[in-house]
Order: structure tokens, then sequence, then C-alpha cells
């Protein structure tokens, strides 16, 4: 038996007498307005993880705050995720943050780079957990598109583009900063308000 298309479901639907107020529940409808709030983006590394603030609000984001944790080769891995923690910890006590946004892990071919990377994320997730930090995790090739529209753009691009957008970026930060700003404005642009429609 031949399966009905769905103008045919539909035409008898209406010849039943059926209307659209007999749906059992209000559909709920996306505001296509971005979200309004603090975002925190974090681009993790072991010796090197960037750190974001952003706060936005209508169509406009602005640039709180930016850092990135530094460590020298003197420190022990250990040290290192220890260190991520306590000030990611501090950050999270200075701003009033309830949604994170974090790059995922890329594929790396060598273990230990894995493992190390791995740590460092761990580290900082963990933070942010023990604080009730909603967190949510994006690929780098999706960041670079939605921030640049091209998901094979260089460091370099994707600050400079930051900069037009973003108020209080300049080129004066660092590239693993505005990696960071580019999480959270990845969040940004992807998280819509739903609402019910009355």
């Amino acid at each position: 038996m031949a399966r009905k298309s769905n103008g045919k479901l539909w035409a008898e639907f209406v010849r039943s007498g059926g209307t659209a107020k007999n749906r059992a529940s209000t559909p709920e409808r996306v505001d296509r307005r971005p979200m309004d709030g603090i975002i925190l983006g974090v681009d993790p590394s072991l010796r090197g993880t960037g750190i974001a603030v952003i706060e936005t609000k209508g169509r406009q984001a602005t640039l709180l705050h930016s850092e990135v944790f530094r460590f020298p080769p003197s420190y022990k891995t250990e040290g290192c995720i220890g260190e991520i923690s306590r000030r990611l910890d501090k950050i999270l006590q200075d701003f009033p943050i309830k949604v994170a946004a974090v790059e995922e892990a890329i594929y790396v071919q060598n273990y230990r780079t894995a493992l190390v990377l791995g740590a460092a994320r761990g580290s900082a997730i963990a933070a942010m957990v023990l604080r009730g930090v909603e967190i949510n995790e994006y690929p780098p090739l999706r960041i670079k598109q939605a921030v640049v529209g091209y998901g094979r753009a260089s460091k370099e691009q994707l600050r400079s583009t930051l900069v037009q957008m973003v108020a209080g970026a300049t080129e004066k930060i660092s590239l693993d900063e505005s990696d960071a700003t580019a999480v959270a404005m990845c969040h940004w642009f992807t998280t819509k308000r739903p609402h019910i429609t009355s």
C-alpha cells in the first residue's frame, strides 16, 4: 500500500474537521536572538591554557577578561594541572559565570601529547564542575566556522575577525586568548533562547 504524502494527510485532516487548534500542546519556537549573559571560553593546554570571559547583551559581545595560564618548563605536569584548576577557580569567583564553552580535544598521533592535553582539559573541567558551571564543548573546526565562516582559518585570521566583532578585543591579545574568546563566541552564536509561543 502506497504511503500518503503529507499534503494528502493534511487535506484529510482538514476535511474531517480538524484544525491546528486541536493540537494537544503549544509548539516550542526558538527565538533567533542570541542568549544574553556571561560566557567563559577555555582553550585548554598544559602550559598555555587560554581563558576569556565575555558578556553578551542583545547583539553586542564585550570581552571582560582574558589571560593565559603559562607555566615554565621547570613545572612538572602535576604542578601545571593543579595550577590550571586553582587559577580557573579564582576566575569563577571573580565573575558570575554560569555557562562555559571548552574546545574539544583534537586528534593527535602522539599518545603522550593526547594524555597531557587530556589532563589539562580534565583539570579545567573539574574546576567548573565543582562550581556548578554548565559546560559545552565544541570542536576546533566548528569554532572557526561559527566565527570566521571558514573551518580552516588561521589563528591570526580568527583573532582579526574577533577584533572586529568583540568590544574590548584588540590585536594585542595573544592567540591563546583569542582562541578562548572564539570558543565563547561560538557558544553565543550557536545557542538560542527558546520560549513557548502563546
